[in-house]
């Protein structure tokens, strides 16, 4: 008779890790307010995001009739409630309760007792800061800190080599003036610099605080790409410098922390202290192949961060992979990161700034790179070492993708794919609807 031995701790471990996968935040979730474009309701949406932690969850409005899609339901912590509902709405609002979801209600409109439904007899009009967060504390939804409230503009803190600097210095916008005037914020590099704000960024040449100059240069070795590099600890968004003139080609901006950070589709993107973030601009010839093909840029990034981690020996078996569009996901379920990208035309040049976030070491919202680094027995990544690397592997990218060598980073894009066999076909109206743009990813296709 055969005897089948069973390997407990192997199976106790595998056992672990899918359970801390499964009760994993796939995503940050969502406090959705009901506005219907009155004042109150406006009033109510400014104080949920003024009194919620920044790091936890992100705040959207909702309109009384979005709530009969159940769309709005996935992935919702809390919804609030300001107004009397008609009964088809109110079906579906139980029928969230009924999923063990959370309803805060100012108007009464249940009046079955439910243990996750909350119903605060006060007129929103008279209800003040701290009492909101009172009750959102009892709903056990996590409000802002002391360092919260603290958080200000930041100076900026320039890391390049010097030949690099003296470029970039010497550009055609730096010639005359030291200042770099956007759209949004003035980017200041004069030695007479003034308080930070939401709209002048003054840029110091001493040391960065809490980033190893030395470390990220040690490992970098693009001729472009992540230099200059402003690191600086908070700002709006890493995006808002971009906006305007084209700085500088392989310009970099690295947030340590961002006040109202930009992502997708006009969503909110999470920047939690120990995210790893990063905004460049890249410059590419409009008859170039990247450059009749511009779409391609965005996955590149997202498969420049993958590679970057998984092409070191020690970690090519965590499981991170790329999800449609340009999403990082550890297995199929737990986002670690995105991209997004905004391009423009200049004479011959394609300017794409690309901004992009992955979670390294923060435990919230969702898991962290190095988390599961740590869970595989592994050392722990540095965020200069993450950065130098995907900055050297998406320059590779580009360089293969223009020298006619494609069907290698295609190759590479399908190692990472979660998708397999799934066809993904987007459609765009916009403009005057002419002509196709085919990304050239097989399964890709951008009508």
């Amino acid at each position: 008779m055969l005897k089948r031995t069973f390997n407990l701790s192997r199976f106790s471990r595998q056992f672990n890790k899918q359970t801390r996968m499964a009760e994993s935040v796939t995503k940050p979730p969502n406090i959705l307010v009901q506005t219907d474009n009155n004042y109150s309701a406006s009033k109510l949406l400014k104080m949920v995001q003024a009194a919620v932690s920044p790091d936890r969850y992100v705040v959207y409005p909702i309109e009384t009739d979005q709530l009969l899609s159940t769309a709005w339901a996935k992935n919702t912590r809390l919804l609030i409630i300001q107004n009397k509902l008609e009964q088809e709405v109110l079906a579906e609002v139980e029928d969230f309760l009924n999923k063990g979801a959370k309803v805060l209600d100012f108007s009464s409109n249940i009046e079955k007792s439910l243990c996750s439904y909350t119903f605060i007899n006060t007129e929103v009009e008279s209800l003040d800061s701290t009492e909101l967060m009172n009750i959102l504390q009892d709903l056990h939804i996590e409000t802002i800190g002391e360092d919260d409230l603290k958080m200000n503009y930041s100076y900026g803190y320039l890391v390049s080599r010097s030949e690099v600097l003296d470029s970039f210095l010497r550009s055609k916008r730096l010639l005359k003036t030291k200042n770099l005037v956007q759209n949004k914020i003035t980017l200041d590099f004069s030695p007479d610099l003034k308080f930070p704000s939401e709209t002048y960024l003054p840029i110091k040449s001493e040391s960065a605080p809490n980033f190893n100059s030395s470390l990220y240069f040690s490992h970098l070795t693009t001729s472009h790409l992540g230099q200059p590099l402003i690191l600086v600890p908070t700002i709006s968004s890493s995006m808002v410098p971009f906006t305007g003139p084209p700085i500088f080609h392989g310009f970099t901006l690295v947030p340590q922390q961002q006040l109202s950070g930009q992502g997708r589709g006009g969503n909110k993107w999470l920047s939690p202290p120990g995210c790893s973030m990063f905004s460049i601009q890249i410059f590419l010839k409009t008859t170039s192949f990247l450059g009749t093909r511009p779409s391609l840029i965005q996955h590149l990034v997202a498969l420049a961060q993958v590679h970057a981690i998984r092409s070191k020996v020690e970690y090519r078996d965590i499981d991170i992979r790329l999800k449609w569009p340009n999403d990082v996901y550890y297995g199929s379920v737990v986002k670690l990161g995105g991209v997004i990208a905004k391009a423009t035309v200049v004479r011959d040049d394609f300017i794409v700034t690309i901004g992009a976030g992955l979670n390294l070491n923060n435990e919230h919202p969702t898991r962290s790179v190095n988390q599961l680094v740590e869970e595989s027995g592994k050392e722990k990544i540095s965020q200069e070492e993450l950065l130098a690397n995907t900055f050297n592997v998406l320059e590779a990218l580009i360089d293969k993708c223009n020298d006619g060598l494609f069907a290698e980073v295609e190759a590479l894009y399908y190692k990472y794919w979660l998708h397999g066999d799934q066809k993904i076909k987007i459609m765009e109206s916009g403009g005057d609807g002419g002509g196709d743009n085919t990304d050239n990813f097989k399964n890709v296709t951008v009508s």
